[in-house]
C-alpha cells in the first residue's frame, strides 16, 4: 500500500515520468490512452490545477468517505476518494469546467458510481 503523500506525489509526477500511468503499452490503444491521460493532466497543471489523492489519508480499513457537491442538482451527496490511476478520461476532461485553480479531488459518487474531478472547495470529510 503506498502512503497518502506517495499516492499525490506518483500522480502528479506522471507528466515527467517515462513509465506508464498504468498497465503496459504494448498496444497501440493502451499508448493512445496514456498520451490522451498525459495530455488532459498537463492540461490541467497548465490550467494551475493540482490533483490530490485527498485531503486526509483514508482510514486503512475502509474507503475515505465525503460530501461532495453535486451542481447540477444542487446538492451533497456522498462520495469516496479514488486513487488517480481509476480516473477515466473523460472525467479528466471535465475539469475544464470549473474555472477555479488550486487543489482538485477525484472521487466516485455513492449512489450512481460517476467518478469526477472537483474543486476541493466542493469536497467535505464526512464525519
Amino acid at each position: 500500500n503506498d502512503s497518502h503523500q506517495q499516492q499525490t506525489e506518483r500522480c502528479n509526477s506522471s507528466l515527467t515520468s517515462d513509465k506508464p500511468i498504468a498497465g503496459p503499452t504494448s498496444n497501440t490503444h493502451t499508448a493512445w490512452m496514456q498520451t490522451a491521460r498525459i495530455m488532459l493532466l498537463g492540461s490541467m497543471q497548465s490550467a494551475g490545477k493540482t490533483l490530490q489523492i485527498s485531503p486526509v489519508p483514508p482510514p486503512s480499513s475502509s474507503s475515505a468517505h465525503c460530501h461532495c457537491y453535486w451542481a447540477e442538482d444542487d446538492e451533497w451527496l456522498e462520495a469516496i476518494f479514488i486513487d488517480c490511476d481509476c480516473i477515466p478520461l473523460q472525467a479528466l476532461a471535465y475539469h475544464v469546467c470549473y474555472p477555479q485553480t488550486g487543489i482538485y479531488h477525484a472521487v466516485q459518487f455513492v449512489c450512481d458510481d460517476v467518478i469526477a474531478i472537483l474543486p476541493r472547495d466542493y469536497v467535505r470529510i464526512r464525519v
